[in-house]
């Protein structure tokens, strides 16, 4: 998420070796973890943080894909809306059965609530 994101800053903002990199980025898998915070350890970002993270997004690119709704990771389309950017929301599948199933109900609910959702994509690397 915010290494991608400074990736694509630092990629801009290095000269004219990259000057080819000044033009908008097509978009960025977004996940907006911060150091100590993990999904495997239910530590999740702050709302605060999570709007920062989609301003600095936003600056660079019109997209973002995301990986799950979990936690308050589900609120990311709403709090993206005014921002100019397109949401994939994604939807994150493993062998619970009764988590896949709260998760792509989640997945729908939040799709169908959200106008900048404009695709969503379901299941992990």
């Amino acid at each position: 998420g915010v290494g991608v994101v400074a990736f694509g800053l630092a990629a801009t903002t290095a000269g004219d070796k990259y000057s080819a990199l000044h033009r908008e980025i097509g978009g960025f898998a977004f996940s907006p973890f911060h150091k100590g915070e993990s999904p495997q350890t239910g530590v999740y970002p702050s709302i605060g943080q999570i709007k920062s993270d989609l301003r600095l997004a936003a600056e660079h690119t019109h997209n973002i894909r995301t990986y799950t709704v979990e936690g308050d990771l589900g609120q990311i389309p709403a709090l993206a809306r005014g921002m100019g950017l397109n949401v994939t929301l994604g939807a994150w599948l493993d062998t619970h059965q009764e988590a896949n199933a709260k998760e792509l109900a989640k997945v729908v609910k939040v799709a169908n609530a959200n106008s900048d959702v404009k695709q969503v994509m379901v299941g992990n690397e």
